[in-house]
């Protein structure tokens, strides 16, 4: 029996991607396992791996095309083995066939040419002299709805050429018929005072949009929902970075290359156990701690940020942490991450310090209950037991959930991870 690949739902905010290119043709022998084709989600380009053993019977899209998340993409089977377009002999090809299904389309039988004309007249005596007023059809509206479409819009004496469809090839959907209805029977004033409200705010010169890539709308989606939904509120201290950098220098001297933020995400992991409320996130049932400790570092990628994610932090040794950290995010800024190493995350730290960034506040991932923004080292005079003397000094930030966790409890946890950094030997131990 032949077998369907879906198009997957490669990160846990995807709900389309782009077909780049097949790896395999029609006809070719496919092996478990095999790459079958590249595609590219709102986060990264990813490869598809095929899950069965066969032969690429049917690919149901093109390279370029945008797939919905759950939508048939390709069939491997048995050499000539029919596939289930085939059986349907409806003429359409597999792609609109699957499209037409994902977006929802509702079907209904051809009603027989007698019938069609006993319900057309029975409409029009209930319209009256109405009918007469309408525009009659500007395009052939059997090529863009359904006889179900067709009906609703008869009943309610629209012209479908009047509405914009939004289905697969500019296919009208009952949803495009509901929201015009909705619109065409608003109060004329409602109608006229949006328009001057719209006007209203309109800037004094007019730019071009640029389209949002899927990454930047995914991102777009996230901060959206993370600022409307948790309520934010922000701690800072300042850590004394001279030991790390100290222990930075031994490591790379070593041939180890241990950074900075290595030693900030090993240090956040060891302070997370001591205050596990901040590696939790919200939910209406309570408060869920995870319990993992699985830090994600924030990567500025080419218009937009991947968050490659350390699992289980605080089990790794530094060396460890240096390791995979290095690793993941240099496949993050390749594009050749997968799903598993940017999800699972409980906790985020975001580093703008190597662009002379003192201070930053950053915003809260919609699963996750903080993050740790971090500034840049500074040469900074400080008094100490009575002396003058030059410090090396970096910000930190916590922006955290304030349902899960209060200003105090933010306070320790940032004191917590502040000793461990100006005393690095304890993350040896």
């Amino acid at each position: 029996m032949a077998t369907e690949i879906t198009m997957p739902k490669l990160s846990d905010t995807m709900e389309e991607g782009t077909l780049i290119a097949w790896r395999k043709s029609v006809g070719e022998k496919v092996e478990r396992g095999d790459i079958i084709a590249e595609v590219e989600t709102d986060k990264a380009n990813m490869e598809l791996e095929a899950f069965v053993s066969g032969i690429l019977l049917e690919t149901r899209f093109k390279a370029g095309d945008v797939v919905p998340v759950g939508t048939v993409i390709a069939i491997v089977g048995k050499a000539g083995e029919k596939t289930e377009t085939g059986k349907r002999g409806n003429g359409e090809t597999g792609k609109a066939v699957e499209a037409k299904e994902k977006a929802g389309v509702e079907e209904e039988k051809e009603a027989p040419a007698e019938e069609e004309k006993a319900v057309e007249k029975k409409e029009t005596e209930k319209r009256g002299n109405r009918e007469a007023e309408m525009v009659l059809p500007s395009v052939p509206v059997e090529d863009k709805a359904s006889p179900l479409v067709r009906r609703l819009a008869r009943e309610r004496g629209v012209d479908l050429g009047l509405v914009k469809g939004t289905g697969p090839e500019g296919r009208i959907l009952r949803e495009d018929l509901e929201k015009f209805l909705e619109k065409r029977e608003k109060p004329v004033k409602e109608v006229e005072a949006e328009a001057a409200e719209e006007k209203a705010v309109a800037p004094v010169a007019e730019g071009k949009a640029e389209p949002l890539s899927r990454m930047r709308a995914a991102i777009a989606r996230n901060v959206a929902l993370s600022w409307r939904t948790i309520p934010h509120f922000s701690v800072t201290v300042s850590a004394d970075m001279g030991e790390a950098e100290a222990l930075s220098r031994g490591f790379r001297d070593a041939g180890v290359p241990l950074s900075i933020n290595d030693i900030i995400v090993k240090a956040a992991a060891i302070a997370l156990r001591k205050f596990p409320r901040l590696n939790a996130s919200f939910s209406e049932e309570g408060i869920k701690l995870y319990p993992e400790i699985n830090i994600g570092i924030a990567v500025s990628v080419e218009d937009g940020l991947l968050v490659p994610v350390v699992r289980g932090c605080d089990r790794l040794s530094l060396k460890d942490v240096s390791a995979l950290s290095h690793e993941l995010v240099d496949r993050a800024r390749q594009g050749k991450i997968s799903e598993k190493e940017i999800s699972g995350g409980t906790f985020t730290v975001s580093n703008l310090g190597m662009f002379g960034v003192e201070e930053v506040t950053a915003v809260i991932y919609p699963t996750q209950s903080a993050i740790l923004a971090v500034g840049a080292i500074r040469d900074t005079v400080v008094v100490r037991e009575g002396r003058t003397v030059c410090a090396r000094l970096m910000r930190i930030t916590l922006s955290a959930d304030h349902r899960i966790v209060d200003g105090a409890d933010a306070a320790r946890f940032l004191s917590e991870l502040r000793k461990t950094l100006e005393n690095p030997s304890i993350m040896l131990v």
